[in-house]
Formats: structure tokens, sequence, C-alpha cells
């Protein structure tokens, strides 16, 4: 039987980790999102779990599952964040058809039995003296090493295998050049004596040769640095001390559906091994490409990372080791499967260099939400023909366009007759609804008209910064008023991706796309004073983005960049009644450089506070405004959720009509079993229980 697991999103919003596991025990499991849980409270702003622990910090808290062996999640972290052993890597970094690096250190401990003697050479110089050397092939953390070991290092070969030097010697020279199998299987044998006994051999690679060469074998692990406490060991015994496994291996999870780009469905694929592939839509992807650009908190390290804890040696004593910094790597790229709406894909995945035919199919569908790009998916495992829906985070209220694809996903869910549906349930709450809320994004778009048309001062507003839809309509609004939209310089240029994106063929985005707003001269960025305050690109030192504003060259007689089509803070303080502002609150302090004049009001455009976290900043929201005499009347609380309304999400049910229900992303799943649902079975999911389907 097909089964499901559910490790976050229960009982509460977000956080969604949902394994589907196949029927066939050979084929992998696959991941549905991967998010932040938000509502732990061991967590806070200042107090986070730790780099060099990450892995068990986060086990510790309950944030992620526990990578036992014989589990789908034995193999599923990336090592580095285990914090085991350092890796040594080079300043340069090899490439060769496509291979990735080849470093010029590597320090292997593995038992004698997984040494190999696979040739042996003897030849003469032009002093007629002999030089011996060995090829021992290494299995080593599930690869096979070649190494090299010459006349130089022979000495501690026969040393650590108590070989008498003049028997080796002479094998090795009645084989000549070429050696022979007979003479291999001697050495392997002598080798293979000493089972499972650990032996540690430290490698050069060096690039005129293209070959590992040995420089020494012994008992113990090499110290010879002075600088770097060797204590990064510790994790590991500590970890076996603790778990009693290793967590290591190849992941048994080969894929995560991604839905959309919120970070509570994907923030902690940061966490995955790389070799977990990710598939996503084509516009989450370009969403996800940017958030990485501008180091977005939470969603860094998604599409790219830099791995951690790397010693690398010192350029002028290549035998010293200093621990390693972003400077010295380049970033390790995450793989991705981008599609279309409508696309199909049979998930393939790669077990031990051998393309494996995968366990599932899948399709994704654009639906309706407050994030472009977000998606829903129709999964089938192909032995057991058992078909299951995951919804994602969905609605249908929002702009036309969008309502239109949620119906088609709808239609299409209903003929793939599932046995299972995965169904969110934001708003499936006993509260009677939130203050401002309206029923759809037209509706909203209008209230925006009409409350800016009265409106002789600054319009300021707050909403969610990746809802493109809602920032379209606050441009229909302010254009409609003679108005221009002024956003943050990372809201502008995401603006700008997306456009650049849709308009791009390579990239083959196909779909309408009127709810992102277009490239105009009514919708400018604007840019705040940061460093100095003088508006200089020299301020912006942390801000790439920003920085991309300012031209190449000052102008003659100019100590100031010119900063192209963007505005300063100081101009929309100046022409207060030409513009539609948005203000999050995090950049409040822009409010001292605006100096809001009378009549200026201030729209919040995002949900009522539903936890203390979002009651405190609200009351801080409050207390600013204020202070520049934006009191009650002068603040709008106009909204419309990003979630399906409880009516809604009955429909969307009833609609695809499946076999079992399991309500997610909901404080309230216990109501799921009270709605008007007929005959299907409402299952509430506990944490890491598996259910067949």
């Amino acid at each position: 039987m097909t089964q499901i697991s559910f490790w976050g999103g229960i009982g509460k919003i977000g956080g969604n980790k949902i394994l589907i596991s196949p029927q066939n025990t050979n084929k992998k499991s696959i991941l549905l999102d991967f998010g932040k849980d938000f509502n732990i409270p061991y967590i806070d702003t200042f107090l986070n779990p730790r780099k060099f622990n990450m892995i068990e910090d986060y086990i510790t808290l309950g944030l992620i599952p526990e990578p036992k062996p014989n589990t789908p999640f034995h193999g599923l972290y990336r090592e580095d964040l285990y914090f085991f052993k350092p890796k040594v890597k080079t300043l340069k970094k090899k490439r060769d058809f496509g291979i990735e690096e080849t470093d010029n250190f590597l320090n292997i401990r593995v038992p004698c039995k997984n040494i190999e003697v696979i040739s042996t050479k003897c030849s003469f110089d032009s002093l007629s003296s002999r030089k011996h050397s060995i090829t021992f092939r290494i299995q080593y953390e599930g690869e096979k090493v070649t190494v090299y070991l010459t006349d130089k290092h022979l000495d501690e070969f026969i040393a650590f295998f108590n070989i008498v030097e003049e028997k080796l010697l002479n094998l090795i020279e009645s084989a000549g050049v070429y050696g022979s199998e007979e003479i291999n299987k001697k050495l392997t044998d002598i080798v293979h004596i000493y089972g499972d006994k650990s032996v540690f051999i430290d490698c050069s690679y060096f690039e005129k040769m293209k070959r590992w060469y040995i420089f020494k074998i012994s008992e113990q692990e090499t110290k010879s640095n002075e600088d770097i406490d060797f204590e990064y060991q510790r994790n590991y015994e500590m970890w076996n001390k603790r778990y009693g496994y290793n967590p290591i291996g190849e992941p048994q999870i080969s894929h995560v559906l991604i839905t959309h780009s919120h970070s509570d469905h994907v923030s902690e694929i940061g966490l995955l091994d790389p070799r977990v592939i990710n598939v996503c839509g084509k516009i989450s992807k370009e969403l996800l490409d940017h958030f990485e650009y501008i180091q977005s908190g939470t969603l860094a390290g998604i599409v790219e990372y830099y791995e951690n804890f790397i010693l690398v040696p010192y350029k002028k004593d290549e035998k010293r080791l200093r621990r390693g910094t972003k400077r010295d790597f380049e970033r390790s790229k995450r793989k991705f499967i981008t599609l279309n709406s409508n696309e199909i894909l049979t998930l393939d995945y790669y077990s031990k260099a051998k393309k494996v035919k995968g366990a599932f199919k899948i399709q994704i569908f654009e639906v309706d939400h407050s994030i472009s790009g977000a998606g829903a998916y129709l999964i089938e495992d192909i032995k057991t023909n058992k078909k299951l829906i995951y919804t994602g985070d969905i609605r249908l209220h929002g702009p036309p366009n969008l309502r239109k694809k949620t119906r088609a996903f709808l239609d299409a869910a209903r003929n793939f007759r599932p046995d299972a549906l995965i169904c969110e349930g934001t708003n499936i709450s006993s509260n009677l609804g939130q203050k401002g809320e309206v029923e759809s994004e037209e509706k909203l778009e209008e209230e925006l008209k009409r409350i800016i048309k009265g409106t002789n001062g600054l319009v300021m507003f707050a909403s969610s910064l990746r809802d493109l839809s809602r920032f379209n309509s606050f441009l229909k609004a302010a254009k409609e008023n003679n108005r221009k939209l002024a956003v943050m310089p990372n809201t502008y240029k995401l603006i700008e991706r997306i456009n650049s994106a849709l308009q791009d063929k390579e990239k083959n985005i196909v779909g309408d796309y009127s709810n992102v707003p277009l490239l105009d001269e009514d919708l400018v960025p604007y840019i705040s004073r940061k460093g100095w305050g003088l508006f200089a690109k020299e301020d912006y030192h942390y801000q790439p983005v920003v920085k991309e504003f300012f031209s190449e060259e000052l102008e003659e007689d100019s100590e100031i960049e010119e900063i192209g089509n963007a505005v300063k803070i100081d101009d929309i303080s100046i022409n207060q009644n030409k513009y539609v502002m948005y203000l999050p609150f995090w950049a409040l302090f822009d409010l001292i450089d605006l100096r809001p004049v009378k009549g200026s009001i201030f729209i919040h455009s995002k949900s009522e506070p539903f936890d203390v976290e979002m009651e405190i900043e609200q009351a801080k929201l409050s207390d600013w405004l204020n202070l520049f005499n934006i009191g009650d009347d002068q603040f709008y609380q106009v909204h419309c959720s990003g979630h399906a309304r409880m009516k809604d999400i009955v429909e969307i049910i009833n609609h695809i009509s499946p076999n079992m229900l399991f309500p997610v992303h909901s404080v309230e799943p216990d109501l799921f079993q009270f709605l008007d649902l007929g005959d299907i079975e409402v299952i509430i999911p506990e944490y890491g229980k598996q259910y067949k389907i």
C-alpha cells in the first residue's frame, strides 16, 4: 500500500512536511513541501539553532524528523550541517566534463578490508635505481577512490601492515613494469588480514599527473596543523553517543514537491542533502532565485548554499590548514525540475550512478493564492495506482485569471478520482471573521480606489512582500487617483524579474499573468537612507538590489551618484499627495524622514493578528502612527485572505470527492469533521503516524 505520514503542518498554520512512501520498498519516497514551523515556542528572533549543531538542534526542538537508519529520513540532511569532520578543499576547483570539484587533499578513514591492490610497478630511472609503486582502490563513503603509493612513502605502508621490506620489494620487482594479478591478490590478502581495523590515509591531488598520491598512512588521524582545533571530530562521537547510529548515507527521499515559495512551505529545504531533487512551478523557481539573490533570511540556501566547516591550505604552506570562509568557495547549486501548469512528470532518480525509474507520476496545476506561481499536485503511485491530491495553499476569490486556473485544477482533480486528498484549512475556524475582510480581490481594488480618492496627504500601506496580486491592486488604485505607486527596490526588482521571465522564450513560462503588475512610469522604486544617509552607493553595501539603481560613474562636479528611475524618500516627502507608498513594519523609521502631512492615511492590507507576536507588532505599528498624528480615523484595515474561506473549502473538497481527507495547515482541523462532506472519511493526522491508502 502507498503510505502517507505527516511531520509538520498538523494543528497549526504552516510548517508543512508530508511524506509519501511507495509500496515498492526498492523505490524512494517523496516529500510534499518542507517548510518552517513558526509556531515552535523555543525559537525567537534572537534565539535560533546553532550552525555548528544545526541538525541536532532542529531535531531536539521537534522541527524536523530524525534521520534514523531504515527509515525514509536516513541520509536526508546535508553532511556539513552535522559538523562531523572537516573536509579539505582547494581555493581553485577542478572541473572536467561536468564532474564536480576534485580537492587537493583527501583524508580517508576506512577499514583495511575496504582496500584492494589493483596494480604494482617497478621501473628504472636514468641512474639505474629502482622505483616502486602500488595502486590501491579504496571504497570510501560509497565511492571508490584510486590512489597511488610511491617509494617516498612506501615505508609507512610497510610499517602499518608489518611487512618485511625486502620481501615486498622482491614481489613488486618480480611483477615488473606491468604487474600481475597474482601479486595484486597476495598484497590484497596481506592488507585484508587486518579486517575491520581502521587506517587513516592522507592524499594529495597533483594536477599535472591527474592522480591522487598517498603521503601518510597511520593508525591515528593526522594532526599536523597548528591552527585548527581538531575537536571538529567531537560531534561525530557525540552523535553516536546520543543517538547510537550514523545518520549519513544515500538519501531515501528522491524529490521534494514544492507548492509555492512561502517560507512556511520551503525554507527548511536548505537543510537537505543536495542529492534530493526539488520540483516546482517555473514562476516559483523565479521567486526562489530572487529571494536567494536578495538574501532573504529564512529563504536563503534553498537554490544555492555554501558548505560549512571546510579547511583550506595556506597558499605559502599547503601542509598547514585554516578555516575556510565563503570567499574561498563557489556556492553549491541544488537540482531543480521546473514545470508549467498541467505538465506531467515521472519522478526518476539516480542510485549508485544508475538511473532508476521513479515510483510516482505527478502533475502540477497552478492555483490561486497570495503569491505568484502557487501550485497543487496530482500524484499517482505507479505500482499500486493509488492516487492522492495535495492542494497546497489555495483560494477561490483572488484575481479572475487565477480563479479560472483554480477551477481548472478542481475539474482535473475530480476526473483524477483520488483515493486521498490533503487539503489546507487556514480559514476553517470557529472565529466569525476578520475586520476589514473583503470578499474578493476586485472588491478590495474598488475599496482602495474609494479610500485613496478621499485622501489629500500621503497614502501608506503594508501588505505581504510577495503578494504581487495585491501590489497590482494598489497600482491600479494609485493610477485611478493620479498617483504613483512607490515600492521598495526588492519588490520592484521582483516585479521586473517576473515580467522579464514571462517574456523570455527560453524559459517557456506558459500562462496568463495579468495579475502581475506591469512596469510603467506609475510604478517607481524608492530608496531610503542607509549607512551615512547620503544616498550614496557605498551606503548600501549589504543591499545588492539597491546598488543596481546607481549609475556606474559620477556625473561631473557631483559627489552623489545618479539613481536611475528610482526616487529618494525625500522626493516622496516633498510630494506626498502624488504617491501611494509601500511601508512595511520593518521600515517604520522612514516615517521620520517622510514627516506625513495632515490628512495622510495608512492602509493595513494584511490579516489581523492571530498570535501574541502579531499583536505586539500591531501595537507598535499603532504607536508609530500615533506619533505622526495618524490615529484610528486615518487607519484602514482592508484585506482579502490568501486562503479559501470555509464555504469554499467545503466546495473544493466535495467537488474533488476523495475517499479520504487529511486536513493540514489549520489550527482547528477537528472542525473538518463537522463540515458537510457527505461520505468522505475525515482523518485528523497525527505526527509521524503512517496512513495507508
